[in-house]
């Protein structure tokens, strides 16, 4: 019985052990940020640069476009294991086997004896319509009062098909009009105005976890006409409050350019996805925004 009980505690510390490591492995999934780096240029030709780390760069992905080569590669722990613009070479196949090949000349030797058996066929068929059309007389020219009458029929199947598209027309603009003045009844509620609110503070939240903590932009821009200049840098000042911090525009009001560069870095938390995602999945007034098509066909 000891031994038992013995190996019965060696098994439990076991899982337990297990349990506390994935419960290790969760927690820094969700708390450990991933972060980012961007940083893009363009001065006669377009540069880009972008990495991707976790856990102190043990997992990183690094992207970079150039003029002269293209790299997009995945680390763990330092070591590349992929690299998507270059992949290894790939072994060369093996030799078919002789029973292959037979298979396969077999397959293309009955498909060319199908492909002559059509071909007389249709030559059957051609030269006997040639003999059945030869030995028929030609058709007679159609009266002067058929032709009168088949010209009111069709004049008659023109009005009709026109006054059904017009009725098609008419009952989906009633429709239309119907399902507007329900979505208009259920966006006039309560209820939906409080929903479609938690969903703009959601969407703002998102946004500003995704978005970059530090960012800089520098601009050198001109047009042909340096009223235009003007113009593009007056649109740049109404934005003065949001972009003074961040942005540096340098206008040239002789010289036609367009130049520049981006860095921003940032960080994203996985535990903010899970929160926001719990909130959509349980949250009344959202599953009543994800049914709020069923409401507007039950009015």
């Amino acid at each position: 019985m000891g031994v038992l009980f013995l190996i019965l505690k060696i098994i439990g510390i076991v899982l337990l052990g297990l349990l506390a490591l994935l419960l290790l492995a969760l927690l820094i999934i969700l708390f450990v940020p991933f972060r980012y780096r961007i940083h893009a240029s363009y001065y006669d030709t377009a540069d880009i640069q972008a990495t991707v780390s976790w856990l102190l760069h043990a997992i990183s992905v690094s992207l970079c476009i150039s003029k002269d080569d293209k790299k997009c590669r995945i680390k763990v722990f330092g070591i590349c294991i992929l690299d998507l613009f270059h992949p290894k070479p790939r072994k060369e196949k093996k030799r078919k086997k002789k029973s292959d090949t037979k298979r396969d000349e077999t397959k293309h030797s009955k498909q060319l004896e199908r492909t002559e058996q059509s071909k007389k066929m249709s030559e059957s068929v051609t030269q006997y319509d040639d003999s059945t059309l030869s030995e028929d007389d030609t058709p007679k020219d159609a009266g002067i009062f058929e032709k009168i009458i088949s010209f009111f029929i069709r004049i008659k199947e023109a009005v009709l098909s026109l006054q059904r598209k017009i009725r098609t027309v008419r009952e989906k603009q009633i429709d239309l009009q119907e399902q507007g003045r329900k979505w208009i009844t259920v966006l006039k509620r309560n209820r939906t105005k409080n929903a479609l609110s938690k969903c703009k503070d959601i969407l703002i939240k998102m946004l500003q976890t995704i978005l970059p903590r530090k960012w800089s932009a520098y601009v050198h821009f001109g047009m042909d006409d340096p009223a235009t200049t003007a113009q593009i840098l007056g649109y740049c000042w109404m934005f003065i409050g949001i972009l003074a911090n961040h942005v540096t525009c340098l206008p040239d009001f002789e010289n036609k350019v367009m130049e520049g560069e981006l860095k921003a870095k940032g960080n994203i938390c996985m535990i903010t996805f899970v929160l926001i995602g719990l909130k959509v999945l349980f949250d009344p007034d959202l599953i009543y925004l994800r049914k709020i098509i069923a409401e507007v066909d039950s009015l």
